[in-house]
């Protein structure tokens, strides 16, 4: 398992550095399987199923009815939709890359605590039903953006049909966490500050999800207005923009997931087009 290497504190709470996480986990255990698959080193396939141990063994189930979450981190009972899903996801794509079926009921199961919970909007609350913070919750763009992706990519590597869901949730986060000009939203009708993490993750879902409500002139409204207006001269993305002046601090964190999304991006317009690429 993995944690930050820097103490954390949110509305929910303070983490301190290295606690082992499900966000940390996941992402590193990704790197280690995308290793493999273009590898075929077994080394690093061993690392990435220990992660799942981790993840079975170490993190509490928050129980609801015949579900559950996983708790975002093993020292406490915190129910947050997109790291559970996280977890799921790490489970789902193990399972396909082994071509095992190890984790296929858990994540069924597990799946259930999330497509139960969507709003009859089609949004998600960051926290679960059975989080103390449920009262004081939000929907934003990025963590939306998290539960799609997610739901997506479980579909994909468990043939599970999860379509519903993700078309409905694609409905609102389009109407709801975008404007009409490409720009991504933090909040539900707050158009100000826009956050980078809001504009990589709308990308990544515009390019990775089809949907009737999401089409590639979307995809490019967004890809020119984050470019248009994240973007410093220098080549590096802000954190962050107000409607008068931007917050310059090249996270690399967030530089990392803004690559990643305009090379999620590339790809999937390659594959629009007929175009051929390499992987």
């Amino acid at each position: 398992c993995w944690g930050h290497p820097f103490p954390y504190r949110s509305r929910r709470g303070y983490i301190p550095a290295n606690r082992p996480s499900i966000v940390s986990t996941f992402y590193a255990a990704q790197a280690f399987l995308d290793a493999y698959e273009r590898t075929g080193e077994e080394r690093y396939m061993r690392t990435a199923r220990s992660a799942c141990d981790f993840i079975l063994n170490d993190l509490e189930r928050i129980e609801r009815g015949r579900t559950f979450c996983f708790s975002y981190h093993a020292e406490g009972r915190l129910a947050i939709h997109n790291a559970h899903l996280l977890a799921l996801q790490l489970l789902a794509r193990v399972d396909r890359v082994s071509q095992k079926s190890e984790f296929r009921d858990i994540v069924k199961t597990g799946l259930q605590y999330t497509v139960e919970d969507q709003n009859p909007d089609g949004s998600w609350f960051y926290d679960g039903p059975d989080s103390p913070f449920r009262t004081q919750s939000f929907i934003d763009g990025f963590h939306t953006g998290f539960v799609l992706e997610s739901l997506f990519d479980i579909a994909r590597d468990t043939a599970l049909d999860l379509s519903r869901p993700i078309e409905h949730g694609m409905e609102f986060y389009v109407k709801n966490l975008l404007r009409a000009n490409g720009q991504p939203l933090r909040m539900v009708s707050k158009p100000w500050p826009v956050d980078l993490r809001d504009c990589a993750q709308a990308i990544v879902v515009l390019s990775k999800i089809p949907s009737r409500f999401a089409h590639e002139s979307l995809l490019t409204r967004t890809l020119n207005w984050t470019i248009s207006n994240m973007q410093s001269p220098r080549g590096y993305f802000y954190y962050a923009r107000y409607r008068r002046w931007v917050t310059p601090v090249p996270y690399i964190r967030f530089q990392a997931w803004m690559l990643a999304a305009l090379a999620t991006a590339t790809v999937s317009r390659e594959i629009f087009h007929g175009t051929e690429h390499s992987q």
